[in-house]
């Protein structure tokens, strides 16, 4: 004969995780909620919820209206629910007299009724709110009754009173719940019925403390999140987010074998990033009808890696100016690590001022991981301030970008993922998975967009492939369809970016366009807010919208960005505060907040104005578009080549005026060299087992593969840069050669 338990099941994570220890124990349980006239039905609903993903067939409802004579904020409207946190010294307004009395005793007549040996109930005596009927000698008191109150009591037969939380901490609950399957969504706790959980009662705040600190900040409500982080000391707390993790998901350390943590977590990555929730829509305090034009502004950060330390080691160039003060501009180095920092005081400042802000930000991996070598925790920790902490969503945006700053038309196409893989296993293992599945838009470096079709096709699939949404483009880099310019107009509103390949295939991903040039000062001096106040709204399909500028401009280089930035980034915002609220008007925006807002409102990818690489249109007419093979597309492009002195497959950039091929020879073939002994050596291994990339010998090379298409070591001149590439290219060829095939492969490969 089973033995059978009645659970009482409010719906909540508690009652659910009591149910299916139940479950687990061997029992066949019976749930029992009760309607006792609670201010909502919402537990009520998520009990039934909770009883069918456990499986349970027999779920009891039973009315017991406590309601008639009060005495409960939780059963009385007229008596508010408390906001203001819990206090351990009283027990609160939300107590209901004799609530889990009455609720026991029932339980007790089911289980004599049905036979069963035990009732689980999901009390806690460690994190509970005050209240008294959830400690244990009531609970031992309660036990003494039930073996004299019933027949099968006084046969010696009382149905057990089972509470295997009560000594748990709510961590240890939510650890639990997680190892049960419990659907943690599915649960209610919060004392209000409202559409979301309201993070303020006690009920949210001890729930969202306990998903917090279990790795689970996913499940917290947003105010949740925001009052840990304003309840706990501010490095603890920022700490705490950044590197909260799910269970399902590994703990990434930032240094692994001594190394970057740049490879090894694929499919969790991948995972991560490929979600289609909204990031700022339900965080943003701007409204798309009171905005008549926005402006987005980016700073790209960067500095290469360098075998310039003692033996050859790999360090950053900013520890080398730090070191070398004497040479060149190096006396920057300590501006410059000012600048890297420096957003984790701004935004805050301005905020605290009443201005609303925004700001994108793109940073290498080289740049985070040199950091991090120099023990920079002052600048890492300040970025993490306006990252990890919702209080500053949607103010701050960050972009991906290429591990090792590669300009794109010139890497090797089976590295441009595992650049952009590269820095997403980076950015998580120092910011978080959270910070990760915000980041929607990408940042090439130098604005470079390849041209070629192939390179094109592929790199486009591989943004879509990592969970990006949109790309910022140079206007100069891109033509319609026809092979004409850009109409002005169309530059402030985003464009659908198509590619087709040499096979015929097409792919397209949203982009914004980047406008007037490469002048530093224009982000320095915040033109791009000037030129936004002499736009307006624009129609896409059936909807008007306000148009966007979008800029970029280097975070750190020049006097311009040292000594105006700081003084112009402050005055603009104090401007849009004292003129028009914040709100109205002309206002800043990021990226990813815009797109949100605008599809919000109806607008679809479907209806942006299409663009693609220039010179695309120049190929795809001298070819049969019924018959598009590689061999036309290279005829076409030799042929235009040999006729067309302005045609080009380097890419484009605001860099037109460089080149990024011609003269650097002696970079790009060992870097090419490199690339296909990399790919030889662990392509036909990773096909067999993907487990491979956690290798630490993967992992080395890898770095070297990625660091030597670092573009410092050709923009930055023949010579001394130059050599560096030549150190990386043979440091990482004996990486290569001595790199151990796994035992299992040893005999295929």
């Amino acid at each position: 004969m089973s033995k059978k338990a009645v659970v009482l099941l409010s719906g909540g994570l508690d009652s659910a995780t009591s149910a299916a220890i139940a479950l687990k124990d061997g029992y066949d349980v019976m749930a029992l909620s009760f309607n006792y006239g609670q201010r909502h039905n919402k537990e009520l609903q998520a009990s039934v919820k909770i009883a069918q993903a456990l499986g349970i067939k027999e779920h009891y409802t039973i009315d017991v209206n406590l309601s008639g004579w009060g005495g409960s904020a939780l059963t009385d409207s007229a008596i508010a629910i408390p906001e203001d946190g819990v206090k351990s010294d009283i027990i609160p307004i939300t107590y209901v007299p004799g609530r889990n009395t009455v609720f026991i005793a029932i339980a007790l007549s089911l289980a004599e009724a049905k036979g069963a040996n035990a009732i689980f109930l999901g009390i806690n005596a460690v994190d509970y709110s005050g209240y008294p009927d959830c400690r244990p000698d009531y609970l031992a008191a309660y036990q003494n009754l039930a073996n004299l109150s019933s027949k099968v009591g006084v046969e010696g037969k009382a149905p057990q009173l089972i509470a295997p939380l009560i000594h748990d901490t709510k961590v240890d609950i939510v650890h639990r719940a997680i190892e049960s399957g419990i659907p943690i969504t599915d649960t209610w706790s919060c004392y209000l019925g409202e559409n979301d959980p309201c993070g303020l009662c006690d009920s949210c705040r001890i729930r969202d403390k306990a998903l917090i600190e279990a790795g689970y900040p996913e499940y917290a409500t947003p105010v949740g999140k925001e009052l840990y982080l304003t309840q706990n000391t501010s490095a603890n707390a920022i700490n705490t987010m950044s590197t909260l993790t799910s269970a399902k998901f590994p703990v990434l350390e930032d240094i692994r074998a001594g190394l970057p943590n740049i490879c090894g977590f694929e499919s969790q990555i991948n995972e991560i990033v490929n979600t289609g929730e909204p990031v700022f829509l339900h965080s943003t305090n701007l409204r798309l009808e009171d905005i008549n034009a926005g402006f987005a502004c980016a700073l790209h950060m960067h500095q290469p890696t360098l075998p310039a330390g003692f033996e050859g080691a790999l360090i950053s160039n900013l520890q080398y100016m730090f070191e070398h003060p004497a040479q060149g501009d190096n006396h920057n180095a300590g501006v410059f690590a000012w600048c890297y920092g420096r957003m984790g005081d701004f935004i805050p400042d301005l905020i605290n001022s009443g201005c609303n802000p925004r700001i994108m930000l793109d940073y290498s991996g080289n740049l985070l991981w040199g950091l991090r070598q120099m023990g920079r925790d002052d600048i890492i920790n300040n970025l993490k301030r306006i990252t990890c902490d919702p209080q500053y969503q949607p103010y701050v945006e960050w972009l991906g970008t290429m591990w090792s700053h590669a300009v794109i038309p010139s890497t090797p196409i089976p590295d441009i993922k595992l650049h952009i893989q590269a820095w997403q296993h980076y950015f998580a293992a120092i910011f978080g998975y959270d910070a990760l599945k915000r980041v929607k838009g990408f940042s090439p470096p130098e604005m470079h967009l390849p041209n070629h079709p192939d390179t094109l096709y592929e790199y486009i699939k591989a943004l879509k492939e990592c969970g990006y949404r949109w790309l910022m483009v140079q206007e100069h880099s891109i033509e319609t369809l026809d092979g004409s310019g850009i109409p002005q107009d169309q530059k402030y509103i985003p464009n659908r970016l198509v590619a087709k390949n040499s096979h015929g295939e097409t792919i397209s991903i949203t982009a914004l366009i980047k406008t007037q040039g490469s002048d530093t000062k224009l982000v320095a001096q915040m033109q791009p807010y000037f030129e936004a106040k002499g736009r307006g709204k624009q129609t896409i399909g059936s909807k008007s919208i306000p148009s966007l500028v979008t800029q970029i401009a280097d975070g750190e280089n020049g006097g311009v960005m040292m000594n105006e930035f700081p003084r112009d980034f402050f005055r603009i915002y104090h401007e849009i505060r004292d003129q028009n609220g914040n709100h109205t008007g002309t206002v800043a925006v990021n990226g990813t907040e815009y797109l949100e807002l605008i599809e919000a409102a109806g607008v679809t990818p479907d209806d942006y104005p299409t663009c693609q690489a220039v010179h695309q249109h120049k190929i795809w007419q001298r070819i049969n578009l019924d018959a598009v093979t590689p061999e036309a597309v290279e005829n076409a492009i030799a042929e235009l080549k040999a006729t067309d002195h302005r045609f080009n497959m380097d890419g484009a950039s605001w860099t037109n005026d460089l080149s990024w091929v011609k003269g650097y020879e002696n970079v790009l073939g060992p870097m090419n060299q490199f690339s296909a002994l990399f790919h030889q050596k662990f392509d036909p291994i990773v096909a067999l087992d993907p487990s491979v990339t956690h290798q630490d010998d993967y992992q080395q090379a890898l770095l070297y593969n990625l660091l030597l298409q670092t573009s410092c070591f050709r923009y930055w001149g023949q010579g001394i840069w130059t050599d560096y590439a030549r150190k990386i290219y043979d440091q990482g060829a004996a990486v290569i050669k001595f790199a151990v095939k796994p035992t299992s492969f040893r005999r295929e490969i």
